[in-house]
């Protein structure tokens, strides 16, 4: 659930991943944090993020669409869906700059 669409509601994550719960520092080392908190090797962390990332856009335009032709439009679904645009390009450079 993205908190972050919402005014005056928390920002921060509601668990950690790889030590830290602050949104804009879940980065390469953190998910190499997390492979290891786990016991994964990261290579399977970094290439489930990177299928998800993939993914995740085209997945939530498709969810956006349904709910759209049932309910109407929502701006805060596009809100979110910018948000997660965000986020996944964050995660795809945050990715790409570790392996380099």
């Amino acid at each position: 659930m993205s908190t972050t669409v919402y005014p005056g509601l928390t920002d921060w994550l509601a668990m950690k991943t790889g030590g830290d719960d602050r949104r804009g520092w879940i980065i390469a080392r953190r998910w190499q944090q997390f492979a290891e908190d786990i016991g994964v090797n990261y290579k399977i962390v970094h290439q489930t993020l990177t299928g998800m990332s993939e993914k995740i856009i085209n997945e939530s335009q498709v969810l956006k669409e349904a709910f759209t032709q049932q309910h109407g439009e929502c701006k805060v679904i596009g809100d979110i869906i910018a948000i997660i645009e965000q986020r996944v390009h964050k995660v795809r450079s945050s990715l790409e700059a570790a392996n380099k």
